[in-house]
């Protein structure tokens, strides 16, 4: 399992796993990490870049670290300060609950509905920023693929964009 130390704030690390994009420990501090048995070039590292991958030298912040994670309830994607509190050693019942304001909707292009290309953008789960349930229950729907036009690109109009750049290209 690829597992790495990221570094999701001042003093707090947690090894995450890019199996199930989510963290597989609490939050620790350095001290609480070296005392687990992480390595301190690992801890260096993710001081220096974020994580402490060693095949990728981009500096990366926590909130680029965790976009598009599954650390949430039935994989979806829960922000920073989210996964922060609910991963937290000492967190309790209360704040372990996770509410609609804990889901970070994220956008992707990669996963478009066959016959939709016309969409550009979608978010993937759960819901558009602002426009989530009231409350989560058992039947939120988590896998929803909803449209954005606001952030959906008109193909024709792109190609045309294109076809005049070149065109002009060729005439110079």
């Amino acid at each position: 399992m690829g597992k790495a130390v990221f570094k999701l704030g001042e003093d707090a690390y947690v090894e995450w796993s890019s199996v199930v994009d989510a963290p597989v420990s609490d939050v620790m501090t350095k001290n609480e990490a070296l005392g687990a048995g992480i390595a301190l070039a690992r801890l260096e590292r993710a001081d220096a870049l974020g994580h402490s991958w060693t095949d990728m030298d981009k500096v990366q912040s926590p909130e680029d670290l965790v976009a598009g994670n599954r650390a949430g309830p039935r994989e979806s994607c829960l922000s920073l300060a989210a996964i922060l509190r609910v991963y937290a050693p000492v967190a309790g019942e209360e704040d372990r609950e996770i509410s609609v304001d804990d889901i970070e909707p994220y956008t992707t292009s990669w996963a478009v509905p066959e016959g939709h290309e016309d969409w550009g953008k979608v978010y993937w789960v759960p819901w558009k920023p602002g426009e989530g349930p009231e409350r989560l229950t058992e039947e939120t729907d988590f896998d929803a693929m909803v449209e954005d036009p606001a952030l959906s690109w008109d193909k024709k109009a792109t190609e045309s964009v294109v076809a005049e750049a070149e065109e002009l290209l060729r005439g110079s």
